[in-house]
């Protein structure tokens, strides 16, 4: 017989490295293979002449759906990705638990009752009945056990004891393979086993008698004795994993500048497998000019492809949802330039749900235009414009990847609504779900660079000292997952009474342990433990659970084992930590002059030859935070976007329109019994144009309360307008005048002319007058002055006499002015006079409403036009809110305005 291939069996690719690093500097080898489960299989088949299987990823899902009646039929139609996996997980496990020449047949299911007993008969008529549902893996082992052949190329196995834990299927082929090469060569095996041996199940190699030696030796032990803390371990408690990354670097940094013979390779780095860990430690150790071996250069991207097509269905699921639209409207991927692309979303974000495109882009960008702003309620057309919408996409090369993602999702998703007979927008949607996508090389690794080991693999180098990052809760050991099918007590139900061996939870947990302590046995000099005080999240953590195990074995003595990184009387006894030599400054006192910025120029001035127009809203704003005011002067405020929401902004914009289609100039008022048939056909129209997301079921509760509002509002307007003996003669009237010389410019919601010939400007306002009210009678109302200071310029004759309007021929003279809020959550008016008749609900402020107000804006319109800003001080919003009674809105416009808040 052909001498037998002697294949070390190893856990992962990691203990691969390292065995096959042990057996170079031992000697040649030939006839020696390391690897992994997969690539002994593989071998495996190849010795025996069996071909390749062919694996068919969607033949388990396939079977699951059609198997009637079974435990994870309800399940799988609600979240059928995430139950076809937790299924397919569990049926591997108990099918290699189980002997392999029955299968699940040769389970008795009778030995078992309840819920366990629902559960294996379900998964026995699966293996039954679907014998392509069993994977390929499992497949290409019972040919293996069954063939009668003999190996061309046999292989012995050698493992480490527990090291890959192997299933009874597994076992099998190993001992079927070890039978059929007559184990190999003694000699030879003796040497490979120890070989393996030193290196997946190290012994200690610290100094006897030092506290890392205990650790190697006893950690998760119980009654192991505690030995005093030494040189060999130490534990920092610092930020966060950027300032881990940072403290790691200066640490190497220290250590091979005190140990001359030192390498970078003699220094290790235990990270958890975490992308940010990658980039933090990428980021700090190349700044140090420090080499890297085993650092994973994998970088994650966002699945634009999928995301597009993701977006694209609930852009044609009307009404469509304004974010959706303004993500594709900006990808990437989209058939016009990316500024454009931006300036379109922007335009969807401010209310404009129908963006008109340049006229320099060609008929493709059209047409994807036209598909984004289209809808669907039939399976054929969803399937045509999908075609279409993957016809027209383009980013370029760079972006070729993402379309290729975006064209294969179209694909899937068309294969899915053939035959259909109506859409499920919900299915197909999880159907392409955005997904992470990993791009670029895996770890390289290199004799020269400090080695990375990573969490839930075994070390790959042996070092002289280690650093362990992220040493926080459910870390080191990682949380091992439960099983989702089965519980704990099923899983002990199975072994006992059927003999089936299954993993559980503890036992994970258990080899993780292992596994850690092992990692620690690759260390021959010292370890240091970085404990993190928030997550990747920026929420407080914990330590990790291992660090009561620690404590068991260390003593830390009074001042305990962790030495925190910000407090002087711990910093001092951490080893190696890397201390800058300048002298640190602290930040510079702030001064008075620190509250108020001095730009040198005339504010009021920006962008234009004299003042610019001011408006009364933002007038308010100069006397509540001049910042502010600034920054929307300077259009220099940030762009959020928001999801769809019934916002105060919502609801106002919707009743003032429908207060401007029922109560419009040009015609009569409705008759009392006609107001809510008009306001419900009014705000039917409103809605659609303005919040087009509230005829979406989702949002009926709300739609229907903000109808019944409004028409409440309506109602009693309709009757206060008949008791004033009102005439319409204006709507969304621009008012113009000067006040201070400054140009003063603002809209007037509804302008009146009354039974005694004055006119009344009426501002609506979508809240309760509780709080408008206690402004007005704090003088902190500013709108009401202004509207009459515009409105006295001259403008009222101006614009009758522009509209070819005339006042009523009994009246002459001067006319009377008069300003009023109507505030329609309550249904009450507030002015600074007294109504003409006797309406409702009409209350009078008889204290100056503006004065205070008027007083500010005084005060900081001159500042503005010598160019001085002044800042607000901590607290601004509060003190305001309470003095003035006025809503603070305000302050939104910019994080700026209380980032920069200083101390007057």
């Amino acid at each position: 017989m052909r001498r037998p291939i002697e294949f070390l069996l190893v856990p992962d690719s990691r203990a691969g490295r390292k065995v096959r690093r042990e057996l170079a500097n031992r000697r040649a080898w030939t006839g020696v293979l390391v690897g992994q489960w997969e690539g002994l299989l593989k071998r495996a088949m190849t010795g025996y002449a069996i071909p390749e299987l062919p694996d068919r990823p969607d033949g388990l899902a396939a079977a699951l759906g059609a198997l009637e009646d079974a435990f994870w039929s309800k399940s799988l139609a609600t979240s059928p990705q995430e139950t076809t996996a937790a299924v397919a997980r569990a049926f591997r496990e108990l099918i290699m638990s189980t002997d392999p020449a029955t299968g699940l047949a040769g389970v008795n299911p009778a030995a078992i009752g309840g819920r366990l007993r629902r559960r294996l008969a379900d998964f026995r008529r699966l293996e039954s009945a679907y014998p392509t549902a069993v994977p390929a893996e499992l497949r290409a082992v019972q040919e293996l056990l069954r063939s009668d052949r003999d190996p061309t190329i046999p292989l012995c196995v050698r493992r480490c004891p527990g090291l890959p834990r192997l299933t009874n299927w597994q076992r099998c082929l190993v001992e079927r393979l070890n039978a059929d090469s007559r184990a190999g060569t003694r000699e030879l095996g003796r040497t490979l086993q120890d070989v393996l041996d030193s290196c997946l199940d190290p012994s200690p190699a610290a100094a006897p008698g030092t506290a890392l030696q205990a650790l190697q030796e006893s950690l998760f032990e119980k009654h192991a004795p505690a030995v005093p803390a030494d040189g060999s371990v130490q534990w920092v408690g610092l930020r966060d994993h950027w300032e881990e990354a940072e403290i790691a670097a200066g640490m190497v940094q220290e250590l091979l500048a005190a140990e001359p013979s030192l390498s970078p390779s003699q220094i290790g780095l235990l990270v958890p497998d975490s992308f940010e860990y990658s980039v933090a430690i990428g980021d700090a150790f190349g700044l140090a000019g420090l080499p890297l071996s085993g650092l994973s250069a994998e970088r994650w991207k966002r699945d634009l492809g999928r995301e597009a097509v993701y977006n694209f269905l609930h852009c044609r699921q009307k009404p469509a949802p304004a974010m959706a639209l303004a993500v594709c409207f900006s990808s990437r991927l989209m058939p016009w330039p990316r500024q454009v692309g931006d300036q379109l979303a922007q335009k969807v974000m401010d209310g404009d749900l129908s963006p008109r495109l340049p006229d320099s882009l060609d008929p493709s960008a059209v047409a994807m235009r036209e598909l984004l702003l289209a809808g669907d309620d039939d399976p054929r057309s969803l399937s045509a414009a999908l075609a279409e919408f993957s016809r027209l996409l383009n980013g370029g090369e760079a972006m070729a990847m993402h379309v290729g993602r975006a064209s294969e999702a179209v694909g899937s998703l068309r294969r899915q609504l053939s035959g259909a007979r109506s859409i499920d927008w919900f299915e197909i949607c999880k159907l392409v779900k955005p997904e992470l996508i990993t791009d670029g090389p895996g770890p390289t690794f290199s004799l020269e660079g400090v080695a990375v080991w990573s969490e839930p693999h075994e070390a790959w180098r042996t070092v002289r000292h280690l650093i362990v990052l992220g040493f926080c809760e459910e870390h080191y050991p990682a949380r091992a997952s439960r099983q989702a099918v089965m519980l704990s007590q099923e899983l002990t139900d199975l072994e006992n009474r059927l003999g089936l061996s299954l993993q559980h939870r503890a036992e994970r947990q258990r080899m993780a342990r292992l596994r850690f302590r092992r990692q620690l046995r690759s260390v021959t000099g010292s370890v240091t433990f970085l404990v993190p005080h928030a997550n990747l999240a920026g929420e407080q953590v914990r330590i990790s659970e291992s660090f009561a195990f620690m404590q068991r074995t260390v003593a830390g003595g009074s001042r305990g084992l962790l030495a925190m990184l910000d407090a002087d009387t711990d910093r001092a006894r951490i080893r190696n930590l890397a201390v800058t030599t300048a002298k640190p400054e602290g930040p510079r006192r702030f001064t008075p002059s620190d509250s108020r910025l001095q730009l040198g120029r005339d504010l009021l001035t920006l962008g234009s030859a004299g003042p610019r127009p001011q408006s009364p809203s933002s007038l308010e704003i100069l006397m509540l935070t001049p910042l502010g005011w600034l920054l929307q002067a300077l259009r220099a405020e940030p762009r959020e976007w928001r999801p769809d929401s019934v916002s105060p902004l919502i609801v106002g914009g919707i009743a003032h329109a429908v207060f401007e289609s029922v109560f419009s100039p040009g015609k009569p008022l409705p008759r009392t019994d006609e107001v809510e048939s008009c306001v419900r056909a009014a705000f039917d129209t409103v809605a659609a144009q303005k919040a087009p997301f509230l005829s979406s079921p989702h949002w009926h509760v709300e739609r229907r309360n903000m109808a019944t509002f409004v028409t409440k509002a309506a109602s009693f307007w309709k009757s206060a307008l008949d008791t004033l003996e009102a005439e319409v003669i204006g709507v969304e009237v621009w008012l113009e005048g000067t006040w201070l010389d400054v140009p003063v410019r603002g809209k007037a919601d509804l302008l009146l002319e009354l039974g005694d010939s004055s006119i009344l400007i009426v501002d609506y306002k979508a809240s309760t007058s509780k709080k408008r009210h206690a402004v007005m009678k704090r003088g902190y109302e500013s709108q009401t002055t202004l509207y009459r200071k515009m409105a006295e310029s001259g403008w009222i004759r101006k614009l009758l006499k522009s509209r070819r309007q005339h006042l009523r021929p009994e009246h002459s003279g001067k006319r009377t002015l008069r300003i009023a809020y109507f505030m329609m959550r309550d249904q009450t008016c507030l002015s600074d006079s007294a109504a003409y008749g006797n309406v409702e609900n009409w209350r009078e402020v008889e204290e100056d409403p503006s004065g205070r107000a008027l007083g500010l804006i005084r005060r900081n319109l001159r500042k503005a036009r010598r160019g001085v800003i002044e800042l607000n001080a901590p607290g601004d919003r509060k003190i305001l809110e309470k003095s003035t009674g006025l809503p603070t809105y305000a302050f939104d416009i910019s994080p700026l305005i209380e980032l920069l808040a200083v101390e007057p």
